[in-house]
């Protein structure tokens, strides 16, 4: 029996939310207990490896794979950024924070959505790794800063 494309976005979707759902929360207490760099860089290390992933995917078990890391990560970063929000502003005005922090990812989210569909136009599925070295990139770059402070 064949699956159809709405079948299979619905059941990839569903695998990515039900790995941000578990890890989630252990992210969440990992940081309060060891500090936010290393679950965010762990986070940024699983997004680049979900983008290696889908970059080669070649069949169901790498899109498959592809999709949980996006999810565990995702579940990561989206916990651990918020935190760090919520650390580096004072309480009264953590709710200007927050909406400036989710303007920007949007902005971003959508900036970057339509770069990756350009490049992806370009090249195929060669863009996601571009995608992939700027994760890596990203997580050397916050190891590198945050040594310094």
């Amino acid at each position: 029996m064949e699956m159809s494309i709405s079948q299979a976005k619905r059941d990839y979707h569903a695998l990515l939310n039900l790995s941000y759902l578990l890890v989630s929360f252990p992210a969440g207490k990992l940081s309060d207990r060891v500090g936010r760099r290393f679950p965010l860089s762990a986070g940024y290390f699983l997004t680049a490896l979900s983008l290696f992933t889908l970059s080669l995917h070649s069949g169901i078990v790498l899109l498959t794979a592809s999709f949980l890391l996006y999810g565990l990560a995702l579940g990561i970063t989206d916990t651990v950024q918020r935190a760090l929000t919520a650390d580096i502003v004072g309480k009264e005005r953590r709710g200007t924070a927050y909406g400036l922090f989710h303007g920007v990812t949007g902005v971003g989210a959508l900036l970057g959505n339509l770069l990756a569909g350009y490049l992806w136009n370009l090249y195929g599925n060669i863009s996601f790794a571009l995608f992939g070295v700027l994760c890596i990139m990203a997580t050397i770059f916050l190891n590198v800063v945050d040594s310094q402070n």
